[in-house]
């Protein structure tokens, strides 16, 4: 579901887009693009999942224009915010 929309679910990756904004707009709006899907992919993976049922991910970080793009902070900050428990 690609918008025009730069906000995203979460604080981190609210701050990752924003500082990405000020140096290339259009890859700002890919950035909160991706991390709006994996919003969803959160949803629906606590949706799906087994009520004791447990996940392991693996996600890297990386950098563009000297951004931290903080990935893996940004998406557990997520999967908190729709009820999963980091451990």
């Amino acid at each position: 579901s690609h918008n025009t929309e730069i906000a995203t679910n979460s604080k981190i990756s609210n701050q990752i887009v924003k500082e990405i904004y000020a140096k290339d707009k259009r890859t700002a709006l890919e950035v909160a693009n991706y991390f709006n899907d994996l919003y969803l992919v959160a949803k629906e993976m606590h949706r799906v999942l087994v009520k004791s049922g447990k996940v392991c991910l693996v996600l890297g970080n990386t950098t563009y224009k000297k951004v931290n793009i903080k990935t893996a902070e940004a998406f557990s900050e997520m999967l908190e915010s729709v009820g999963f428990k980091i451990i």
